[in-house]
């Protein structure tokens, strides 16, 4: 959505004809997707610290910082990584004569995502994400597709006078990183899908079992149940001499 609205406002700025209406929904777009960026940086920021209210507010926005670590920034990766999104479709709509501009404002910005997996000079790792494999899978997706606009800084320097073999080669080392991202994801979804179906299946089979055990007992007490014998049937039996109905 803000890549075509973007695309709007670049045509009713540069063009002599331009409808009204698409101008005035495209600019509607951009300001409705300008305000949702500072809400969501304000749910993130402002969350409630009272148990209540902190469980209604993760309920309703929890989505925003969904698995990260909320004790420090790194709990606005989710909104740094809308923020790529929206500066892509700016730098490819406004700055399309100035390749060099678009590869350093985007390069620039990975790089600073990319270093939020990483603390100090040593570059210690440091969880983004909560649980340890998601954080090493994210972090290694970032450094791919840092890696891929590296490549395409470096086939832009090159375009001009290498030899068709090596630029091809470039492609494919510019293709195959965010393939690889993509893998990734896919490869994490499908691991985590399984693993909540074993819980799921063991959540089943351990309930199944307690109601098979619960109907068991059941069963063994109603076999068990000592036999009931009422008061006249004793009294009768001890004038007739009969003892073997008390014991």
């Amino acid at each position: 959505m803000s890549t075509a609205a973007l695309i709007q406002i670049y045509l009713s700025v540069f063009s002599d004809d331009s409808p009204v209406f698409a101008v005035i929904g495209a600019s509607s777009a951009i300001i409705v997707m300008s305000i949702a960026l500072a809400k969501m940086i304000l749910l993130i920021k402002y969350a409630p610290t009272e148990r209540y209210e902190r469980v209604t507010h993760k309920r309703l926005y929890g989505t925003l910082w969904a698995d990260l670590t909320e004790n420090s920034f790194r709990k606005y990766y989710f909104w740094f990584v809308s923020v790529r999104s929206v500066l892509l479709s700016y730098v490819c709509v406004f700055l399309d004569m100035y390749p060099f501009v678009q590869i350093f404002m985007v390069l620039f910005y990975q790089i600073a995502i990319v270093l939020l997996f990483f603390q100090g000079w040593r570059f210690k790792i440091r969880p983004v994400f909560a649980e340890s494999d998601l954080n090493f899978i994210t972090m290694l997706q970032e450094a791919f597709l840092l890696f891929m606009k590296v490549m395409i800084l470096v086939f832009a320097f090159m375009r001009e006078n290498a030899k068709d073999s090596t630029l091809i080669i470039l492609g494919w080392l510019i293709i195959l990183p965010g393939a690889a991202t993509q893998l990734l994801q896919i490869g994490y979804s499908i691991t985590k899908q399984l693993q909540n179906r074993k819980k799921l299946s063991n959540k089943i089979v351990l309930m199944w079992n307690g109601i098979l055990g619960k109907k068991k007992k059941k069963r063994i007490k109603r076999v068990q149940r000592p036999r009931v014998t009422s008061v006249s049937s004793i009294a009768l039996a001890r004038d007739n001499g009969d003892d073997s109905i008390i014991l």
